[in-house]
């Protein structure tokens, strides 16, 4: 079975990545009721898990654990680049009502309203609303619960490690970002996970049901994540596909106790090497950035890269090198 979301082909030319430390928070959440995923996540888990019941979370979770649709309000495809988690909240804040009623009843069911949730401390909403003006609150003060407990996971549970998460999706992006200017969006999609790819004007989504929403105008907004791994996401409004960034596997790895720690690891110039491609760069800048001649770097950079802590790509006649996620956890 599958889902269509249908665009024109000039659509696609507008297609687009983006990074989401709110995606990010929920895919995290979503992360602890996935066994698949306990595994690898295994460091983060550890921490989070202690974490967890003091945030007060527990509507959130029950949303994030629903199998299927869940609401897009909760996490919005970013409308830039590189959000902050503020804006993000606010997006979600200024959700109208009735698409969060909405999005709750297709999610949950038309008596959304009842379910033991609806009645969590603070939320302002009882469980069964008589139908009155408590009814007709509900779908804002939900709302606004929802972006609270949003809020206080990414800072209990993801700002801690952001600037390592961070690293690992800006290398995903400058990779794919190549790859579309190389081999075109239709290739790119196709790469993102088994389930996704564009066959006549439409991207295909593989999940259970069959379903054709068209989208025609939009912008189709890719978006990197540590968490959704081994699975892919997509949303409806605006539509986006939610998928694994490469490069992970390093992703929790224990870094060095200190900058001498790495230096006797790997050796001065690797190290030196390593630090500096905390922004990528070609050959010639970063020797520029150490002072280590241009035939040394790429005799270093070619042991980095056989071990796995560096890759390079090639945009026009240049070559650009980038840490992985294992050079990243090593360098911080």
């Amino acid at each position: 079975m599958t889902l269509l979301l249908r665009f024109r082909s000039e659509d696609l030319l507008r297609c687009r990545f983006a990074i989401s430390p709110l995606h990010e928070t929920a895919g995290a959440l979503r992360s602890l009721s996935r066994p698949g995923a306990a595994a690898y996540h295994l460091p983060w888990r550890r921490e989070a898990r202690e974490l967890v019941p003091g945030l007060d979370i527990e509507p959130l979770l029950a949303i994030l654990a629903v199998q299927g649709y869940q609401p897009d309000f909760i996490n919005p495809a970013p409308d830039s680049p590189f959000t902050e988690i503020g804006a993000e909240l606010d997006r979600v804040r200024a959700t109208p009502p009735e698409k969060v009623a909405a999005e709750l009843v297709e999610c949950l069911g038309p008596e959304w309203d009842a379910h033991p949730w609806a009645g969590a401390q603070g939320s302002g909403v009882q469980p069964g609303g008589d139908g009155g003006g408590q009814r007709n609150n509900a779908p804002a003060a939900i709302r606004d619960l929802l972006a609270d407990m949003l809020g206080r996971a990414w800072s209990a549970l993801i700002e801690p490690w952001w600037p390592r998460l961070r690293d690992v999706l800006d290398a995903d992006i400058t990779y794919r970002a190549r790859r579309l200017a190389d081999a075109g969006a239709a290739a790119v999609l196709s790469e993102l996970d088994p389930k996704v790819s564009w066959q006549d004007g439409a991207v295909r989504f593989g999940i259970p049901g069959s379903r054709v929403i068209d989208v025609s105008g939009a912008d189709l907004v890719l978006i990197p994540s540590v968490f959704v791994w081994p699975g892919a996401g997509v949303g409806f409004d605006p539509p986006a596909v939610n998928y694994a960034a490469r490069g992970i596997h390093g992703l929790w790895q224990q870094s060095p106790r200190s900058r001498e720690d790495l230096v006797r690891l790997i050796g001065r110039t690797r190290a030196a090497l390593l630090t500096a491609l905390a922004a990528p760069a070609s050959t010639t800048g970063l020797a520029a950035r150490t002072g280590i001649p241009v035939s040394s770097v790429s005799e270093h950079l070619s042991v980095l890269r056989a071990n796995g802590l560096v890759s390079t790509t090639r945009t026009g006649r240049f070559l650009v090198h980038h840490r992985t996620a294992l050079g990243v956890a090593l360098a911080s």
